[in-house]
């Protein structure tokens, strides 16, 4: 064997050297392959890379594209020499040959920043401007509505057993999307190109002044750079980390257009521990405090006018934000929140009540505080309450600072309108009476919902006092698991279901809100006893009219039902009123501030009833059960085969390790 091979080794060394033309023929070194490209052939691609680099550099396409008809053409006069092959394989050879040139000059003429991989850290400015096409915005607004359950269906047919790691291809998603669009209905397509022009603000009336129309396309222009600067910020920090080996915290701060130009602010961070805990989570109460302090630091850099000036014509004056852009604390007064508020992320550590107090008090300082920076917008002020973590040894508050630092604004001659304080003062002081009463028993999850819930608000207000007074009357129950310490989930609202699914530490995003007061009504009126629902069916209009029945109804019901403590009762029906009045910001409708008001009324009904009542009416219930005949279960036949033995159970049963 082995002469055998140092003979075939003989023969290799013995053939004759290939020619120029022929080099193809020979495997490659590296990639084992076989060279396509002869010594000729290179010489004559690597003449024309110079004139391949320049074309590149051109604005428009339509030079590379005469570039690669006049190289590829003059290639094919020289090589394609193969004259006996039919029309349809010539064309199969004239394209692969294409498919090459085209190849090597991309592998041969690349700049040296793109061999490299770095890219601009922040690049504005060649983003391709164009219009989106009727079945891409058709995509954005029916998506989640009408296309993901046709795609979702197509895919698993496509692919019977996807799994988890097998995301839908983009080619699958335009395919799916074009045949949806094309069986819609003409109205639906008709909308499409409203849909278009709504979302690029685009000017199409008639009487609109060049000038406007101008400083419409401007903003549209930074605005679309804006909504880049989150993406941007975590490039920069990741360029930095490979380069440096640094990790820390980038934020921006600035006026945006379509915040009515008010204050937003971005921030993003980099490096986790061990555990996988980012820095937001390290530092209790970090992103959203860091965040608000730069909206206020931007609010006295940025000047009133300048903050006017960067306004998206047309906006001055909007007021209906939908859901999932409502008011934020850290966009001034009417912008678009970028984060989440989540409950159980920054709160779940307040143990006392004099946290969950002093965090109220200075909710209502900062959110006065706010309301003068940001008055001379033409929308009202609708802040969230800022959620602050505090050290129980720590005996200063941030309340307390505010109020220090109003005192030398004072004594340095500014005036302040200590009007607004007064009100707000007013109006909390209540539940913080309740509060300070209620100290010593309150368990840690009620003060960081009181913290969550809290907006200053005369009724809301109210409401959050007689929830403490439901949990008092039922003495504070903390077990959060089992059937008495639960609401029914029978109608639940979606919101609420995402909301406890993500721990409650992330607020949940809600796209409809007339649906979301739907459900939040039929879900209340499943919860009530027997007298108030009267045999109604849970429908929309019979729900509306519930709240009306809150005076009439006799308070000689036992709420079995509703009557139930701890954190996955009632506190859900609050959360869903606190995210309905968030919503609707200081212009509260009627339809919330009727079931607010309802709410209320309930809770200190069921505050009221006393423990032998609620005891007789289990006993009577438990006799109308037994009252009640019973289907009697079907006789099943006996066994046939007869029970085994211990020592065949035994002797059946595997062996126990070690």
């Amino acid at each position: 064997m082995g002469q055998r091979r140092r003979s075939k080794a003989r023969k290799g060394t013995n053939k004759p050297k290939p020619s120029e033309d022929n080099v193809e023929e020979l495997p490659s070194r590296r990639g084992g392959g076989k060279l396509w490209t002869s010594l000729r052939q290179s010489k004559f691609l690597e003449a024309c890379a110079e004139a391949f680099e320049d074309t590149r550099q051109m604005p428009k396409k339509v030079s590379l594209k005469s570039f690669w008809r006049l190289t590829i053409q003059d290639f094919l006069k020289e090589w394609l020499r193969d004259v006996s092959l039919d029309k349809a394989e010539c064309d199969d050879e004239v394209a692969a040959l294409t498919e090459h040139v085209k190849t090597w000059y991309n592998n041969h003429c690349c700049s040296t920043a793109a061999k490299l991989g770095k890219k601009a850290i922040i690049d504005f400015l060649n983003k391709k401007k164009r219009r989106r096409s009727h079945v891409h915005t058709y995509s954005v607004h029916f998506g989640d509505l009408r296309i993901v359950p046709i795609l979702t269906e197509h895919w698993k047919k496509h692919k019977k057993c996807p799994g988890s790691g097998s995301p839908v291809p983009l080619w699958f998603r335009n395919e799916v999307t074009k045949e949806a669009f094309n069986d819609e209905s003409d109205e639906t397509k008709k909308r499409s190109p409203g849909f278009a022009r709504k979302i690029w603000y685009l000017l199409e009336e008639e009487g609109v002044d060049a000038e406007e129309l101008e400083q419409r396309q401007k903003m549209i222009e930074l605005q679309r750079n804006i909504s880049a600067l989150p993406n941007t910020i975590i490039n920069i920090l990741e360029q930095v980390r490979e380069q440096t080996g640094f990790m820390g915290v980038c934020a921006f701060f600035g006026s945006e257009p379509k915040a009515s130009g008010n204050i937003t602010a971005y921030t993003s961070s980099v490096g986790e521990t061990a555990a996988g805990t980012t820095i937001e989570e390290y530092i209790e109460g970090f992103k959203m405090d860091f965040e608000d302090q730069l909206v206020d630091f931007g609010c006295e850099v940025i000047t009133e006018s300048e903050r006017a000036e960067l306004c998206m014509p047309g906006m001055e004056g909007k007021k209906n934000y939908g859901p999932g852009k409502r008011p934020d604390s850290r966009v001034g007064s009417n912008g678009p929140s970028t984060k989440k508020r989540g409950w159980g992320s920054n709160l779940r550590k307040i143990a006392t009540l004099k946290a969950a107090a002093s965090c109220i008090s200075s909710m209502s300082s900062r959110q006065t505080e706010r309301h003068k920076r940001n008055k001379d917008s033409d929308s009202e002020d609708n802040n969230l309450p800022v959620n602050t973590a505090f050290d129980d040894d720590d005996d200063s508050t941030h309340g307390e600072d505010t109020a220090d630092k109003e005192k030398e604004k004072l004594a340095g001659g500014e005036e302040e309108d200590t009007q607004n304080d007064g009100e707000a003062a007013e109006v909390c002081q209540p539940l913080l009476d309740i509060l300070a009463s209620t100290e010593e028993e309150m368990p840690e999850w009620l003060s960081s919902a009181i913290t969550y819930l809290y907006e200053p608000a005369d009724l809301w207000v109210d409401t959050l006092c007689a929830f403490i007074k439901f949990e008092e009357a039922l003495g504070f129950p903390c077990a959060a698991k089992g059937a008495m310490y639960r609401l029914s989930s029978l109608c639940h609202p979606s919101a609420l279901s995402q909301f406890i699914n993500s721990h409650r530490n992330k607020e949940p995003t809600i796209n409809n809100g007339e649906v979301f007061a739907d459900e939040l009504y039929v879900w209340w009126i499943s919860l009530q006893p027997p007298s108030r629902r009267d045999d109604r069916d849970t429908s929309v209009s019979d729900s509306r009219s519930l709240v009306s029945l809150a005076s009439e109804v006799a308070t000689t019901e036992t709420w079995e039902d509703l009557r139930k403590g701890s954190i996955n009762s009632v506190f859900g029906v609050l959360c869903c009123l606190g995210w309905w009045l968030r919503m609707d910001g200081p212009l509260a409708s009627d339809n919330l501030l009727d079931l607010i008001q309802d709410v209320s009324w309930v809770l200190q009904v069921m505050s009221d009833v006393s423990e032998e009542a609620l005891v007789a009416a289990r006993k009577r219930k438990a006799e109308e059960e037994e009252a009640t005949p019973r289907k009697k279960a079907r006789s099943q036949p006996p066994r046939s085969q007869p029970p085994r033995s211990r020592a065949k159970i035994a002797s059946s049963q595997p062996p126990r390790s070690r």
